[in-house]
This record gives C-alpha cells, sequence and structure tokens, in this order.
C-alpha cells in the first residue's frame, strides 16, 4: 500500500504521515522545501516525541522524499500507483498541489481501485476544496472524475509545537 502526502512539515511528518506509516502505507513525502525534502531523502526513518502523561517515541521508516516543484513527473507516477493521497499544506495551498493530484488520477491504470483523497487541514470541508480544484481541471476525456477518484473530508487536529533552532528532528 501507498500514500502520497503533500506537505512535509511537523503536521506531515508528526502526525499525517506517522498515522500513515502505523497504517501499513509506504508514505511518499511531497514539498517544495528544497532542504527539507533533501534531508529526507538522504534519511532512512525519523523519529516522533509524543509528549504528555505517557511520552513516548514513535520511528517512522519506509518513506521516500520528493520535490513537487522539480519533480512533478515523479510525483505524478508515485500518485498514478498510489491507494490514498492526503494534505497537510494548508487550505489556502490546495490550488498549488491540485495540478499534480489531477494529473495523477488521469494517469492511473484502467482497473486500478479509485484514489483516496483527503485534505488533512485545519479547515471546515478542506477536501471539497480540493475537489474542486481538481474538477476545475478534469478533462472528461479521461473518463469520470466520480469513478477515478473519492474525495473524503476529515477533522484533523493535533498541536505539534515548534522546535528550537538547531534541534534535529530525525
Amino acid at each position: 500500500m501507498k500514500a502520497v502526502h503533500f506537505g512535509a512539515g511537523n503536521i506531515g511528518r508528526g502526525f499525517v504521515g506517522l498515522l500513515l506509516h502505523q497504517a501499513g502505507y509506504e508514505v511518499v513525502f511531497a514539498d517544495v522545501a528544497d532542504a527539507l525534502i533533501d534531508q529526507l531523502a538522504a534519511a532512512d526513518r525519523y523519529n516522533v516525541h509524543e509528549v504528555g502523561e505517557n511520552p513516548t517515541i514513535r520511528t517512522v521508516d519506509n518513506f521516500r522524499a520528493l520535490n513537487s516543484g522539480t519533480q512533478e513527473a515523479a510525483l505524478v507516477r508515485e500518485i498514478a500507483t498510489a491507494d490514498i493521497v492526503t494534505t497537510a499544506v494548508g487550505p489556502h495551498i490546495l490550488k498549488f498541489v491540485a495540478p499534480a493530484i489531477t494529473k495523477g488520477i488521469a494517469a492511473r491504470a484502467a482497473g486500478l481501485a479509485p484514489l483516496q483523497v483527503m485534505a488533512c487541514e485545519n479547515a471546515i470541508n478542506a477536501t471539497d476544496i480540493l475537489r474542486a480544484e481538481v474538477a476545475g481541471l478534469w478533462d472528461d476525456a479521461a473518463g469520470s472524475l466520480d469513478d477515478a477518484a473519492v474525495f473524503a473530508n476529515t477533522a484533523v487536529d493535533r498541536i505539534v509545537p515548534n522546535q528550537a533552532p538547531g534541534r534535529a528532528w530525525m
């Protein structure tokens, strides 16, 4: 099982990426932050530090990273063969990730199950926003968008505090 996740920041890695990893997905992170993608691409694992009454450290592995600004063709190929696409980029950025998602959905092989798409944003009905962006770009010659993808609204919440400068996140 493979998930493509847009947004490799604190929420992307420490929340959505962790949940996808725990569910058994190989995770392909996509982000435009060059240094972050380079750091992720060079790593074979990273740790998520959960604090609270029972603090724990969870290790995430089985991931890859792509620069969504410079590696679009590779990203589209990953989406075309993924089971799920998630985002944690902010609701105003969804319009910028929609073109790659649209191309990935259109490139899926016949017979694959519909791609599951969820915008894990701090906004009500964020996936509806993403679906509208994808639908606006969709070419009906590729078939029915409703047959190719399922867009499920989600509600997410986790506090991920900023890290002190120079503190390693892996």
